[in-house]
């Protein structure tokens, strides 16, 4: 259902309301996911970088290729760029996507030598 927020119900969410900005809500149901871009491809990552700024979140997607003087060697291959906004709502879908996998394949198990890695940076 697409609702314009001149008639938005006051009981929305904060999410459903933008002050002084035309907003449209649409439900998942009503998104129709069938078409591919003509450029669409796939891509696969185990290397992700993050830059920000005060208007966007940067993923850049790499493949840690091999390994030079001990240091990972990193072939960036894709960027995204999203809005905060944006990359919240995907933090949250992308969780409860990992949570159904895991109920369903068992928990991810990170070793403690990425777990170091990862909240060192």
């Amino acid at each position: 259902m697409t609702q314009s927020s001149d008639n938005i119900d006051q009981s929305a969410t904060p999410e459903t309301r933008i002050a002084g900005m035309r907003a449209e809500v649409v439900s998942a149901s009503d998104v129709l996911i069938n078409k591919t871009a003509t450029d669409y491809r796939t891509y696969y990552t185990n290397n992700t970088a993050f830059a920000l700024t005060a208007f966007d979140i940067n993923l850049i997607f790499g493949q840690m290729i091999g390994i030079e003087d001990g240091k990972a060697v990193i072939e960036q291959g894709l960027k995204v760029i999203m809005s905060p906004l944006h990359a919240k709502i995907f933090l949250s879908v992308l969780g409860e996507n990992l949570k159904q996998f895991e109920d369903r394949f068992g928990e991810i198990k990170l070793p403690e030598e990425v777990l170091k890695l990862a909240t060192t940076r």
